[in-house]
């Protein structure tokens, strides 16, 4: 029988492994050709995407054209990303990318 120590490691590595996997997809993946976009209407707080690479599973990267904000939601199904913002004096582009 394995001691806990063991198992602990092995989950630890299977973890790092995990991590190391999707740092390597998300470097594959670093030009924005398949970057999905969408805009918030000035004043309006939110925008749904959707595209069918979106899984409910995809790490999302979401990037806002002009601004330095962070998203006040994020609502993720297949097939569809809703970002929620607060309101803004001018529009908003969003762009969201699926790993």
């Amino acid at each position: 029988m394995a001691s806990k120590e063991y198992i602990g490691l092995a989950r630890l590595t299977q973890a790092f492994q995990l991590l190391k996997d999707v740092f390597d997809t998300k470097l594959s993946k670093s030009d924005l050709s398949n970057l999905l976009t969408g805009t918030i209407a000035a004043g309006e707080t939110s925008v749904t995407i959707q595209n069918s690479q979106i899984k409910e599973s995809s790490v999302v990267d979401i990037y806002f054209e002009d601004k330095v904000m962070s998203p006040t939601s994020v609502t993720v199904s297949n097939g569809s990303i809703t970002i929620g913002i607060e309101a803004q004096s001018t529009a908003t582009n969003v762009g969201v990318r699926c790993l």
